[in-house]
């Protein structure tokens, strides 16, 4: 016997915080019912909610020629999944995946959580523009490059891989500091558009670093750089601006005010000799 109800209080709380939804997504859903037992809820954003793999994959698209079902659950899923299309609908994946093959879309989708989401990628992971606070629950292995810009309400970086084989992209994620920053990164860094000081870490980067419109007062003499331009350099200390234009790492090195410059050096008059040297004032 089919039913549908409005799940109540208690039932939002418990789905909430087992499905890592916010409790605004779920509130009034409509749950249906066969013969006394929840099989989905159809949430007030027009998303739903299986307890079945097979209709949760339907719903992301995927089809039975491309996925698996493990002994414990999970699934692994053979092509791309991409989720770009269903904006502000997928707070969250509603089913397990242990391994993807192939790349997972999920930019401007509406995620508040990386529950459920696959433990080895095998392709690129795009989850840019939705509103995670948190990489809890990161995926353990991506082959590709990881794009996570554009999460503004990002608090930490904690739980990104430690080594990455393609590029990563943090545009505009409110970051204050590179804790967490992965150890090794084979592909390019960008790190526009944040609020960092200080690029010194201990992370290698293979390829270009990219950090305009930040507050840089420090840059990290261990990178190459894809060009600083001499209005967003003006903080830094001497040293390193002259190390950056001979590294031709720094644009447009003409600076009109050079004592807007730092210098951790005691002999500024012999950087600054060196500095007219190279055409910086």
């Amino acid at each position: 016997m089919k039913s549908s109800r409005i799940i109540s209080k208690h039932e939002t709380s418990l789905i909430a915080l087992f499905y890592g939804y916010q409790e605004a997504c779920i509130d009034r859903c409509v749950a249906h019912e066969e013969n006394g037992q929840i099989t989905d809820i159809e949430h007030n954003c027009g998303f739903s909610t299986y307890f079945s793999p097979k209709k949760s994959l339907e719903q992301l698209g995927v089809s039975p020629f491309q996925y698996k079902v493990n002994e414990d659950g999970s699934v692994d899923i053979f092509g791309e999944l991409n989720l770009s299309k269903r904006q502000n609908s997928v707070h969250s994946l509603p089913v397990k995946i242990n391994k993807l093959f192939g790349s997972l879309i999920a930019n401007d989708c509406g995620l508040y959580s990386l529950i459920n989401f696959p433990n080895e990628i095998y392709g690129n992971l795009d989850i840019s523009s939705n509103n995670l606070e948190n990489l809890k629950n990161f995926p353990k292995l991506v082959t590709g490059s990881i794009t996570l810009s554009y999460n503004n309400k990002l608090q930490s970086l904690k739980g990104l891989v430690n080594t990455l084989n393609g590029d990563l992209n943090l545009v505009q994620c409110h970051l204050e500091n590179l804790d967490e920053l992965p150890k090794i990164i084979n592909g390019h860094l960008n790190l526009s558009e944040n609020f960092l000081t200080d690029l010194t870490c201990d992370s290698q980067v293979l390829g270009l670093v990219r950090a305009s419109k930040n507050r840089l007062t420090k840059l990290n003499t261990n990178w190459k750089y894809s060009g600083l331009r001499t209005h967003e350099i003006e903080g830094l200390d001497l040293n390193d601006v002259i190390w950056g234009v001979e590294n031709g790492w720094i644009e447009y090195p003409l600076l009109v005010n050079i004592e807007n410059i730092k210098s951790r050096d005691e002999a500024l008059a012999q950087l600054k000799a060196k500095a007219k040297l190279l055409k910086l004032i």
